[in-house]
């Protein structure tokens, strides 16, 4: 088990570091598919009640969360 855990913490560094050298490499300023500008406006335009499907799967992967 603890190798196991040493090992993942090794993994999520190693993906950190290709993370920032690939940012580092291509940032998102330079990149004209990402680098767009938002319109003026409202955040979120939707004035209406959450969808009674979108509460039930929030409640389930909280109850999933809670158990690990």
């Amino acid at each position: 088990m603890l190798i196991d855990r040493a090992l993942a913490a090794l993994l999520d560094a190693l993906e950190a570091e290709r993370e920032r050298e690939a940012l580092d490499a291509m940032p998102y300023a330079a990149d004209a598919d990402v680098a767009w500008v938002t319109p003026d406006g409202a955040d979120l335009p939707y004035d209406g009640d959450v969808p009674v499907d979108v509460k039930r799967l929030a409640a389930k992967r909280r109850r999933q969360r809670a158990r690990t």
